[in-house]
């Protein structure tokens, strides 16, 4: 702050995208801007933003302090121009927005939610700036009804874990010290550790923008105009928090298609607080003290998700799988094994169909460079070493896409044959090697 000509000036000087990321207001240390930062159309940040999308937004306000000595526009001006005082060339920099929200979405380590049970309320925590003490979060009413829709609507990315802290008000006291009398609220605390996860095993979560709206807020536009908005506005998905900019309003009935798995019960750690002493050892033993247990609690963290990630990379895999298999089925294009060079093939996948000669199963065939070829009738010998070698239920584990049910392996193989040779190119082949069909399928229980 400066005094000049009798007028007192105040200058901050702040990264514009970081402050609707982080905070809601000046006066307020709870909250966010997300989805108005996204939302921005024919404004003056808007078109400041657009301008400035590959070298990041730096904003420089000033605030005149004064009653009846307004300040003239020299004085203004002259005030603005010298902002550049402050600013050293050494300290610009310039950083796509794109980089600045991957730099924060990598800064994410779990998704953080409080709920008092007394007043039922919960907040969303996404992120804590140690500095300015602002929590970015949303606040939630009413919250034992939409619990679950918050959950899973409004955290964090499923790789990331979701610690739940529940405070409950368990009594009041008053006290007296002298002629000061305060009052006390003991609460009950606990804390537990989730993994979220879709009920049809999709592990992918995305984290709906609301605002002053509420929770079910949302902004009027086709699917495809808030999709363009979200990637104008420059947020990028990641893997620890993907935005979703809602073009339908949701409401308590809405799809709750969540499921949460409890992992562990956590110790809810408050550091002593200092009360109104102003002591620099004091406030610099706390730091420290807060340090150590925030990387403890970061490196608990890392630890309980890596079994969920590996079980999230496997399900995605399977449901990748099954999906190129499913589109592999659909076609009508059936290759005879008559037909096919000599060589050996891999089965993929199997399916039961109806023909026209009853029960058959149908193949999906790859080379050895894994090259799928298509679609591929059992003959009369894979089918008599099927009758001859498998229980019944065994074969119920084929009777669908075979992609959900075989055996863990590096390729998803059920088995592999080999043609070599052909009897006068007829109904069947001369020859079919069962390579690996017994040790395959005596690893299924």
């Amino acid at each position: 702050m400066e005094t000049v000509q009798g007028v007192t000036t105040r200058c901050k000087i702040y990264n514009k995208m970081v402050q609707m990321l982080e905070s809601k207001s000046v006066r307020e240390t709870v909250g966010q801007h997300w989805k108005d930062w996204v939302c921005q159309k024919n404004t003056r940040l808007a078109k400041a933003r657009d301008l400035a999308k590959d070298r990041d937004l730096t904003r420089a306000e000033v605030t005149f302090y004064c009653a009846d000595n307004v300040p003239c526009d020299g004085l203004m001006e002259d005030t603005l121009k010298r902002i550049t005082q402050y600013v050293s060339p050494s300290l610009v920099y310039s950083t796509p927005f794109a980089d600045t929200w991957r730099a924060y979405c990598d800064a994410m380590l779990h998704s953080l939610v409080i709920i008092d049970r007394t007043r039922d309320v919960g907040l969303i925590v996404y992120t804590y700036n140690e500095m300015t003490k602002n929590l970015s979060g949303q606040f939630g009413e009413h919250w034992s009804e939409k619990k679950r829709w918050c959950l899973g609507n409004l955290t964090l990315g499923s790789k990331l874990p979701l610690d739940v802290i529940e405070v409950c008000d368990r009594g009041k006291a008053i006290s007296k010290t002298g002629t000061t009398e305060s009052k006390d609220v003991y609460v009950d605390l606990s804390g537990t550790r989730f993994f979220k996860n879709r009920t049809d095993g999709n592990a992918h979560f995305t984290t709906r923008l609301v605002s002053k709206g509420g929770v079910y807020s949302w902004y009027e536009g086709s699917k495809e105009d808030n999709a363009f908005l979200l990637e104008k506005a420059e947020f990028v998905p990641h893997e620890r928090c993907t935005p979703y900019l809602a073009h339908v309003k949701a409401n308590p009935n809405s799809k709750d298609d969540v499921e949460l798995f409890q992992v562990d019960i956590q110790d809810v750690k408050i550091l002593e607080s200092s009360g109104c002493r102003k002591d620099g050892a004091i406030k610099s033993e706390r730091k420290q003290l807060y340090k150590k247990v925030a990387l403890e609690v970061a490196n608990d963290i890392r630890e309980s998700r890596k079994p969920f990630e590996e079980a999230i990379a496997e399900k995605q895999n399977k449901l990748q799988l099954l999906d190129t298999y499913s589109s592999a089925f659909s076609s009508n294009k059936i290759i005879h094994l008559k037909n096919l060079p000599l060589g050996p093939y891999h089965i993929m996948a199997m399916r039961e169909a109806q023909t026209q000669f009853g029960e058959k199963y149908i193949m999906l065939l790859a080379t050895d460079q894994n090259r799928t070829l298509g679609l591929c009738y059992f003959n009369k010998g894979i089918e008599r070493f099927m009758r001859e070698n498998l229980t019944e239920e065994q074969k119920e584990k084929i009777r669908d896409l075979s992609a959900t049910t075989s055996p863990s392996s590096r390729n998803h193989l059920l088995f592999s044959i080999l043609l070599d040779g052909v009897a006068h190119r007829k109904e069947t082949l001369s020859s079919i090697v069962i390579l690996n069909w017994l040790e395959i399928w005596r690893k299924i229980p």
